[in-house]
């Protein structure tokens, strides 16, 4: 017999499905193509259970952006998190950001979708900022245990290697979708690598990457 959901559970359960609704038909039709009705219809609830829990289409928008673009992150992230040496976790985390950018394009066209009109909307921009933000302290927090792991301080701040490595991601991303056979999904997580091991070994980690 199935739990009974709280009424919050199931006001979380709605907002979810909402959300991955609103993934399926901004993909199909963009974000101008898209209407409210477009979404509770295609989550298969009332226009009334999308306005209580998002006040319009562009709040379901940004936090659709905000969500996977904080998965993508946490992924990747817990990826190069463990005991091996840094080559090996590089490369894991790699292999985890490679499959992402390979299957994820949905996402990434409706990222840039997003940059698109946040140029015209400062509104937006502010909200995509704190998006950024979050995923950037994702970023800085990992950076910040590897260097307390080697006992080294790299020799830019955590956060701006976060910037850094968000912003290599950014401009493939925009890239990759004009140009994919010249821009394999792999060169992204090679680019990172390269910039972390650089960084490190400027720090004074040996290029095997152990703990002394």
């Amino acid at each position: 017999m199935s739990k009974r959901l709280s009424r919050n559970e199931r006001k979380a359960q709605t907002r979810a499905e909402l959300i991955d609704a609103a993934a399926r038909v901004f993909a199909r039709r963009g974000y101008h193509g898209t209407t409210v009705d477009d979404v509770a219809e295609e989550a298969g609830f009332t226009k009334g259970a999308f306005y209580s829990n998002f006040e319009s289409k562009e709040d379901v928008f940004v936090e659709l952006v905000a969500d996977r673009g904080r998965n993508w992150t946490l992924a990747v992230a817990r990826a190069y998190q463990g005991e091996e040496p840094l080559p090996e976790r590089l490369r894991k985390g790699g292999k985890v950001l490679t499959h992402m950018v390979e299957h994820d394009t949905d996402w990434m066209r409706l990222a840039i979708e997003m940059w698109s009109q946040s140029v015209r909307d400062p509104r937006l921009r502010e909200r995509l900022a704190t998006a950024y933000e979050e995923c950037r302290q994702i970023i800085a927090r990992g950076i910040d245990q590897v260097e307390r792991e080697f006992g080294v301080q790299l020799p830019i701040s955590s956060d701006r290697v976060a910037t850094l490595t968000m912003a290599l991601t950014d401009g493939f991303v925009l890239q990759q979708l004009a140009d994919r056979k010249r821009l394999p999904a792999g060169l992204l997580a090679e680019g990172i690598n390269v910039l972390i091991t650089g960084l490190m070994a400027v720090a004074g980690v040996p290029a095997g990457g152990r703990r002394e």
